[in-house]
């Protein structure tokens, strides 16, 4: 199981306070991997760890998690104590020079949310071993899946004869039209998705759209799909893609990293290559901001997990993927992730908002 890892770096930096820091002057602040010791640990209020930790165990469902304080604290001793990764200021484990409960409240704090991350993994690590042999690969079908959609419902928040008359027209307008723009609205007749048409549906207080229409990133993925299936793209001789747009919760999911997975997008390539057996590749596909993510984070680290923990389950099948689409610029993610390149990047899975559709289709390959 990977490492629980927590950066305090960013967030104590982002304080700005003396108090936190340990530094009057507000000088330079080193950057350390730490351990909690005796030390600290001797001030930890251990019942209320042990509330907020029997708190998040009610809320997830987790019935069979068992938790006891003398086994959680030994988790913290030398002998025990390499689960965790905790970057901080040198000081973090220093008493400061004023507001000395504040400083304990934020060791009790981080050693929670260190244990709260340990569960997650401990739990979901448990959970997919246990239903790992349950799990199978089935042939998608409209009757029994919630993904295929059979209309689409546009209501008027409020009265415009106006409006009203050209919605009434727009299905008539596919004949000569796509896409057809109205407004705040697109509507794509998507010929390689398994049902068409799809809708984007701008900023707008007007109309409301049901299902959810797909917001702008999730509508560009699915725009530039169509625009390469529909080229001469040499790369499409052999090979045909299918692609649709998944529905959170009820769509195709599976238990993944401490939670139902739904990613936004399924893409299939179906390979007949010359002289060799037809091949069957799957990639889950998310577009996504990235920012408020980590490299570690069970969404980033699926890119990984799929091939140790699920391709072995199909064999030769099918080849399973998952990438995530970042809706945000390479510079400020490799930044905040600390990257030095692009290709460390896309070895976490991750494409930037103008890879080419072929470069992502090449990656579903291998």
């Amino acid at each position: 199981m990977a490492k629980v890892k927590a950066d305090l770096y960013p967030k104590m930096q982002a304080l700005q306070s003396s108090e936190l820091s340990g530094d009057e002057g507000g000088g330079a602040v080193s950057t350390l991997t730490v351990k909690f010791g005796p030390e600290q640990l001797r001030f930890i209020n251990w019942d209320k760890v042990m509330a907020s930790l029997r708190e998040v165990k009610e809320s997830q469902g987790w019935t069979q998690l068992r938790l006891d304080v003398e086994e959680i604290k030994s988790l913290f001793g030398p002998l025990k104590n390499d689960w965790y990764e905790l970057k901080a200021p040198d000081s973090f484990l220093e008493w400061p020079a004023h507001n000395v409960p504040a400083r304990i409240a934020l060791w009790r704090n981080t050693l929670t949310d260190l244990l709260l991350d340990l569960a997650k993994k401990f739990y979901a690590k448990a959970r997919s071993d246990f239903e790992r042999d349950d799990l199978r690969l089935l042939p998608l079908k409209p009757e029994d899946d919630g993904n295929w959609e059979k209309e689409w419902t546009l209501t008027l928040n409020e009265s415009d004869a106006k409006l009203e008359s050209e919605i009434g027209n727009l299905w008539s307008k596919f004949a000569s039209e796509n896409p057809v723009k109205l407004g705040p609205l697109d509507i794509r007749d998507v010929k390689r998705h398994f049902y068409s048409p799809l809708i984007h549906l701008g900023a707008s207080d007007k109309i409301k759209v049901a299902p959810v229409a797909l917001d702008k990133d999730e509508y560009k993925f699915a725009r530039r799909l169509e625009e390469f299936a529909a080229s001469n793209d040499s790369w499409l001789e052999h090979r045909q893609i299918f692609f649709f747009r998944n529905k959170v919760k009820t769509g195709i999911g599976f238990y993944d990293g401490g939670a139902g997975y739904y990613p936004d997008y399924a893409l299939w390539v179906w390979e007949t290559l010359p002289d060799q057996e037809p091949r069957e590749y799957l990639a889950f596909f998310d577009p996504k901001g990235l920012l408020q993510h980590q490299p570690t984070d069970a969404k980033v680290e699926l890119h990984k997990r799929i091939k140790t923990d699920y391709q072995m389950l199909l064999g030769n099948k099918i080849t399973l993927n998952s990438f995530l689409v970042a809706t945000t610029a390479y510079q400020p993610l490799a930044a905040k992730w600390n990257l030095s390149s692009e290709a460390e990047l896309r070895a976490l899975g991750v494409f930037l908002p103008e890879t080419p559709v072929r470069e992502m289709l090449d990656a579903m390959l291998i």
